[in-house]
């Protein structure tokens, strides 16, 4: 013997439907007698690309990161001393790098705004990459693996 279905039927789902929308017609009829303006979401642009030759793109891209590290040179000695007096909880015959690194690791991280830690290892591993880094950081010589990171 099978027991009944307890997904709502098609009617059911649209009488749900339309009550949820009623709610929200109220919801937003007080809040603009409150004074509120209710918002939708901005959309997204439907537009190409404002580049029109890769030598812009690439001197916008330029551009957007030399603003990023001039802030990151200006403001990083002072977050690098403040990072040094935290006091460094592993065993200091294991350690390979510095508590410092592994912090300035995990803001590279999130300054960069990578979504994992396996995409940070693939980009920041990349030649280039650590080159580049290297030019704008030289008291950096070896970056550790992100699982590194993550064990801390």
């Amino acid at each position: 013997m099978s027991k009944p279905c307890r997904r709502p039927t098609r009617v059911a789902i649209k009488k749900l439907r339309s009550e949820k929308k009623r709610q929200e017609k109220v919801l937003n009829a007080k809040r603009r007698a409150m004074g509120f303006v209710p918002t939708s979401p901005a959309p997204l642009p439907n537009s190409c690309s404002p580049f029109a030759t890769i030598a812009e793109e690439q001197a916008a891209r330029e551009d957007a990161v030399s603003k990023q590290m001039r802030l990151l040179r200006k403001e990083l000695p002072a977050l690098l001393a403040q990072l040094e007096q935290i006091p460094d909880p592993r065993d200091p015959k294991k350690r390979r790098h510095k508590l410092t690194v592994l912090l300035l690791y995990g803001l590279l991280m999130f300054v960069f705004q990578f979504s994992s830690r396996r995409e940070t290892n693939r980009e920041i591993s990349r030649p280039q990459f650590m080159t580049t880094l290297q030019l704008l950081f030289p008291e950096i010589d070896t970056l550790p693996h992100a699982d590194t990171l993550f064990r801390l």
